[in-house]
């Protein structure tokens, strides 16, 4: 009866040691999991910054000096009579969006410094 008994302690100490080792794996993966959520937010608030840049500029209204956007002519591509194609550009951390619209040819873009 006493050999039966002696196995226990190990099982008990062999079934800590697996619970530990599955708490120190859970811990990593919900930080890493958080990680990836704040970085995905990060891209979504820059690519919303990207949109509503190109959506000033598509009303005609002049973008705000100080934000983290930048604005740039697509050379080489067909645009519709009084348009004109633009790449605009917003950092927001460490999240970068860029995304390509068409904007009236008399649009005021801050990194040319005024009309063309």
């Amino acid at each position: 009866m006493n050999a039966r008994r002696a196995f226990m302690l190990p099982d008990v100490i062999v079934g800590i040691a697996i619970v530990a080792v599955l708490l120190v794996i859970m811990t990593v993966v919900l930080s890493r999991q958080q990680q990836a959520a704040a970085a995905l937010a990060e891209h979504r608030r820059a690519t919303r910054a990207a949109e509503a840049a190109l959506i000033d500029l598509q009303m005609g209204h002049a973008l705000e000096q100080g934000k983290s956007i930048s604005t740039r002519d697509v050379a080489g591509v067909p645009a519709p009579a009084g348009y004109r194609w633009i790449q605009v550009e917003a950092i927001s951390g460490k999240q970068r969006s860029v995304i390509v619209g068409l904007v009236p040819q008399n649009a005021i873009l801050p990194s040319t410094g005024g009309q063309p």
